[in-house]
């Protein structure tokens, strides 16, 4: 194995502890592209793609079926288990941004926005660069009534992701509340032209 490869094998392998997926698949593909037999690069790609990454903690990393429980279950709106549920999961995996941001959104749900805000923020502190947090807290100051710091929240969110057509319908909705019209119509435009058609 040459230097060059043992090296982006290693930062793709901080990545992977550090919880940036996206930049250790990239290592992966581009080493498999001049490597395709590369057995510690293959091992890492499948690790990635099956969400099962023994480098981070029990602490950090929810298993991926308990995550989807949780989601399911949001999505049936059956919120009230989703926290019942959740419980003993943060207890277990306190530094899960993915369970916490589930749980945000099933308290907002219920018309907890406080609590929300809270859940939010302190999956903000582990995943600082997470749009769908951001927006997800600028839900839930919109729906409290605070349109302001909700549109702050939406724009963090497109600075990390932009072009993303949730954003720009959640900023939409926000702008109507301050009823500022011409600048809602501007972005509703963007989302249509993202292709996302209701509110998130």
């Amino acid at each position: 194995m040459t230097s060059s490869v043992h090296k982006s094998l290693s930062k793709a392998e901080k990545h992977l502890k550090s919880g940036n997926l996206a930049a250790a698949e990239v290592i992966f593909q581009q080493i498999l592209a001049k490597f395709p037999k590369n057995a510690k690069a293959i091992q890492g790609y499948q690790r990635l793609k099956s969400g099962i990454n023994p480098q981070i903690s029990s602490n950090e990393e929810v298993p991926k079926e308990k995550l989807l429980e949780l989601v399911n279950l949001w999505k049936i709106q059956k919120y009230a288990e989703v926290l019942s549920e959740s419980e003993e999961i943060i207890k277990r995996y306190p530094k899960s941004h993915r369970v916490l941001n589930v749980v945000g959104v099933a308290n907002s749900a219920l018309g907890k926005y406080e609590i929300a805000i809270d859940i939010y923020l302190k999956a903000l502190k582990i995943s600082p660069e997470n749009s769908e947090v951001y927006n997800n807290l600028g839900n839930a100051l919109r729906r409290k009534g605070d349109p302001d710091a909700a549109i702050k929240n939406y724009q963090k969110a497109m600075k990390i992701q932009p072009g993303n057509a949730v954003t720009y319908n959640n900023l939409g909705l926000a702008l109507v509340d301050k009823k500022q019209f011409d600048a809602a119509i501007k972005y509703y435009r963007r989302r249509l032209h993202n292709g996302v058609f209701g509110a998130s």
